[in-house]
């Protein structure tokens, strides 16, 4: 899909790519849709790029302060993540099928995600190469022959298989799953 004007998103997109700063599923995606030769991205995304090429030129390498590292790392490590029902972002994972990150944890190698299915949206079959854990948080959320509804938990381990994934009516569901796993 090409654009015809660049707005807030393209170019937020467009600077965040240039400076290497996009998850690597966010930046692949980026980059196959510049090689669809969308115009407009790969104009922002230049005007970005030199932007970025003359920042490592202007600043002044500085050693922090001692401790200020330490001081850092402690405040990451204690310091927690809220989304709001409003905040992020909706993307398309398929036919009726709508993903929103919502945190990932790369010393456990996770992504805790919402999916959104419209009625009568199927999910891919698919291998489980580690845990999946599943919250249905509305609808109905079919796996495998087996029904779950609101407040029901679906946990796949390694080795396990989900050959039949569906909604009838639609469902939103909270999943935490290896990182390449968001569709």
């Amino acid at each position: 899909m090409s654009h015809d004007r660049a707005d807030d998103q393209i170019c937020e997109q467009a600077a965040l790519y240039a400076l290497g700063a996009l998850e690597a599923a966010e930046a692949e995606a980026f980059a196959e849709h510049l090689a669809g030769g969308c115009e407009v991205c790969a104009a922002e995304w230049r005007a970005c790029q030199s932007v970025v090429a003359r920042l490592g030129l202007g600043g002044q390498a500085l050693d922090p302060p001692p401790g200020v590292r330490d001081r850092l790392l402690a405040s990451v490590r204690t310091a927690s993540v809220t989304v709001r029902a409003e905040e992020g972002k909706w993307r398309p994972a398929g036919e009726g099928l709508f993903t929103k990150r919502l945190f990932v944890d790369r010393d456990r190698g996770t992504v805790t995600f919402l999916l959104r299915a419209q009625a009568g949206a199927r999910l891919p079959a698919h291998r489980h190469a580690a845990v999946e854990e599943c919250l249905v948080l509305e609808g109905d959320y079919h796996v495998n022959g087996e029904k779950l509804g609101p407040g029901d938990y679906h946990c796949a381990l390694p080795g396990s298989a989900d050959e039949s994934l569906y909604t009838e009516g639609g469902a939103t569901v909270l999943l935490i799953a290896p990182l390449n796993s968001e569709f």
